[in-house]
C-alpha cells in the first residue's frame, strides 16, 4: 500500500511499521528528509536550517486541527490537555453502577474535590472490577 509523505498511521502493535518514523518528537536532519521536512517543516519544533522535529504522541493523542461551532479551535502542531483534573461533584451527572452476583455489603471510601466522604452500605458482587480509563494529552 502507497502512503502519503507525512500521513501519520496508528498501530495497536508494539513496533513501528515498515517505512515509518515513530511520532516521538526526535529530531531528523533536513538533508536526510527533504521530503518529509517539504511536508511539515517546524510545525513540531527545529530550527528549519539543519533539523527538524517530527510530532510528539508519546503519552498523548492526535486531534483534528481545525474550527467547529461549539468547539475550541486547534492549530495544526498545538499541543494540549492534562495529565489529570479534578472534577467537582457538580460536574458529576446522576449516576447509578448496577452489578449483577452473589452480594457481600461493603463501604468505600470516596474522595471529592480534596473531601474524602464515607459512602453508605453498597451491595457489590463477591468479586468485581473497577477500571480507570487514562486518556493522554491531545496533541495535533
Amino acid at each position: 500500500m502507497d502512503e502519503f509523505v507525512g500521513v501519520i498511521r496508528l498501530c495497536s502493535g508494539m513496533y513501528v511499521p515498515k517505512g515509518f518514523l515513530p511520532c516521538n518528537g526526535q529530531q531528523l536532519p533536513i538533508n536526510q528528509y527533504p521530503a518529509l521536512f517539504a511536508v511539515i517543516g517546524i510545525t513540531y519544533g527545529g530550527d528549519g536550517t539543519s533539523y527538524f522535529n517530527l510530532p510528539n504522541f508519546n503519552g498523548r493523542a492526535p486531534v483534528h486541527a481545525g474550527t467547529v461551532p461549539g468547539l475550541t479551535s486547534r492549530t495544526l502542531g498545538q499541543a494540549g490537555g492534562t495529565e489529570s483534573v479534578t472534577m467537582t461533584t457538580d460536574q458529576i451527572p446522576a449516576h447509578s453502577h448496577p452489578v449483577a452476583g452473589t452480594n457481600v455489603s461493603i463501604q468505600a471510601t470516596v474522595h471529592v474535590s480534596g473531601h474524602q466522604g464515607l459512602m453508605s452500605a453498597h451491595t457489590f458482587p463477591k468479586h468485581f472490577f473497577a477500571y480507570h480509563l487514562d486518556r493522554p494529552r491531545d496533541i495535533l
